[in-house]
Parts: structure tokens; C-alpha cells; sequence
């Protein structure tokens, strides 16, 4: 694990139980995707939340895995199960190299964390491994932070401090530019938008993996 990345999954673990604080509700973009594809209360669905955080998208009525690399996020999400049943299954794990087998997911959920990586071959990495484990005609939604919710003379390599001790690295998107990352990987975007306000603005895609188009590697 690079040193950035290593960064991060401190800071992470130091900032985890502020940050379930000030993430209470689920994102509604995720909602809709989710409602219209007729993934919640669905028992025959296998969902991945990637970068799962303290688990704000992994309480949905159906089967879950929630992945991120931060020890203490996943601690969150085992101290909020109260439906055994349905509680969501938390894997510490890195992204770039998930533990599953080729196309095991009906749905991928990938919520603001493609944009932590700094290289563009780690950002494809975690493209083509979520293409690998999702089932041919398997649905995802991913989003990252927008280049338009800052000033034009920004960075792209932007770090962003949680408060006077914690900063946290991003790489700032612009739309077509993730559009374009997404696709060249080999999957399928049927949707791409901005949504939100100020600095709170995000890129979403929502897509699938083709039935026909064989999975690539680095």
C-alpha cells in the first residue's frame, strides 16, 4: 500500500466514529438506484457496498458485503446490526484487489472513494475490479467529488482537512473525464450527472457490465 493510501486508512481510523457522526442518512441518489431496479426487498440479491465507511448505504433490505480498509469503520457497522438476518457482512479488504470471486454481485454501490487514489491506474484498478466480480448484466452506481464544486484554479490533486489534525487526499473529476475512465474500462454508463451544492456537488454514474464483453486487466 502506497504511503498516500496508508494515510488515509489512519486518518480513517482515527476520524471513524465523527465521521458516522456527520453521515447519518443515506445518499438519495443511492435510494432511487437501488428502488428502481428493484434491489431492496429483493432476497435474491447480492449487493457490494465498496468503500462502505461506517455503513450509511449498507442497511438495505437485501444481502450485503460491506468492504473499506479501515478497521474501525467496519467496527461501526457490526455495532449497528439488530437484524441478524439481514445485517450486512463487513470485509476488510483493499480494493484494488477484492476477495471475491469473478461475477458474484447483482449490484455494485461505490460511494466516494474511487477519487482517494492518486494514480490513474490505481483509479482503472478499481474499475476493473469492480467489473470483475460483477455478474454479467449487474447493475452499479459510483460517484466522486467534482472539479465544478471548486474554484477553477484548484488542483486536481486537492487534500481536504476533516479538521486542524486530519486531511484526506482527493483527486477532483471532472464529469467527462470520469465518464470517459469508467467506460474505458470496459463498463457500460446509461447515466451520468452532477447533483448536489457548493462543494457538496458529486459526479454520479450509474451503469452496468455488458453480457458480452470479456473482463480485462491491467
Amino acid at each position: 500500500m502506497e504511503k498516500i493510501q496508508k494515510n488515509l486508512q489512519k486518518t480513517y481510523d482515527l476520524i471513524a466514529n465523527d465521521f458516522d457522526a456527520k453521515r447519518p442518512k443515506t445518499w438519495s441518489q443511492v435510494d432511487n438506484f437501488l428502488k428502481k431496479n428493484n434491489f431492496v426487498g429483493n432476497n435474491n440479491v447480492l449487493m457490494l457496498d465498496m468503500f462502505a465507511g461506517s455503513g450509511r448505504h449498507s442497511f438495505y433490505k437485501t444481502t450485503i458485503i460491506s468492504t473499506d480498509f479501515s478497521v474501525n469503520m467496519l467496527k461501526l457497522i457490526n455495532k449497528k446490526k439488530t437484524n441478524k438476518e439481514k445485517a450486512p457482512f463487513p470485509v476488510l479488504c483493499d480494493s484494488l484487489n477484492l476477495p471475491f470471486i469473478d461475477n458474484c454481485f447483482d449490484c455494485i454501490v461505490c460511494i466516494a472513494g474511487i477519487h482517494h487514489f492518486k494514480l490513474k491506474k490505481q483509479r482503472k484498478q478499481v474499475l476493473y475490479e469492480m467489473k470483475r466480480v460483477l455478474k454479467k448484466g449487474g447493475k452499479f452506481i459510483i460517484s466522486t467529488w467534482s472539479k465544478n464544486a471548486f474554484e477553477k484554479d484548484t488542483p486536481k490533486n486537492y487534500f481536504c482537512k476533516w479538521d486542524k489534525k486530519h486531511f484526506r487526499y482527493y483527486y477532483l473529476f471532472e464529469p467527462k473525464e470520469f465518464e470517459e475512465l469508467v467506460e474505458s474500462c470496459g463498463l457500460k454508463t446509461e447515466r451520468v450527472f452532477e447533483d448536489g451544492i457548493g462543494k457538496a456537488k458529486n459526479i454520479w454514474i450509474e451503469g452496468m457490465k455488458n453480457k458480452t464483453t470479456p473482463t480485462k486487466f491491467l
